[in-house]
């Protein structure tokens, strides 16, 4: 889905990539997107963007997952309701003590979000992640980010990504 972010949210990337490789009968996918911008959450809820946003996309791609404007709202498209429904935007502040996800999560990622803070941050930060990833889950982080990683919590499965070890500390 890495080439689709620069085109629609991360969240919508991802869901089209499960739509189209990863979703079998049965199987219930969710997608939590969080920011701390409640704006930028609406704006994700709404799932309207500008056409241009997704005129590089295949039209295969775009006639499945995207509704054209018409009259008022030409110029526009919308995510479909099926990829919608697979995503619940919450805010969340990552500095908060307490992370309000009641569930551990298969996957986490947190890209290109680390390098605005300082070492002893991101440190804490990834502990904090550690302990909201099941045990043989994983991390992907961006590749401008370079946090010390505790190795008695996570694996490197190479530069941006991680796995978390199962009984590891997580403190």
């Amino acid at each position: 889905a890495g080439s689709l972010s620069m085109f629609v949210d991360t969240a919508y990337s991802m869901a089209m990539t499960v739509a189209q490789t990863l979703r079998r009968a049965g199987d219930e996918v969710r997608i939590l997107a969080t920011d701390i911008d409640t704006h930028v959450l609406a704006r994700g809820r709404a799932g309207v963007y500008p056409e241009e946003r997704v005129e590089s996309l295949p039209e295969s791609l775009c006639k499945r997952f995207f509704q054209r404007g018409r009259g008022v709202h030409a110029g526009q498209v919308r995510v479909v309701d099926s990829l919608r429904s697979m995503i619940a935007f919450r805010q969340l502040n990552l500095l908060a003590e307490h992370w309000p996800m009641k569930q551990r999560f298969d996957v986490v990622f947190c890209r290109n979000v680390l390098i605005y803070f300082d070492k002893p941050t991101q440190h804490g930060l990834m502990q904090h992640m550690a302990r909201m990833i099941k045990p043989g889950g994983l991390l992907f982080i961006g590749h401008s980010e370079s946090p010390t990683v505790d190795r008695r919590v996570y694996e490197p499965l190479g530069r941006t990504a991680y796995r978390v070890l199962g009984g590891a500390r997580h403190d």
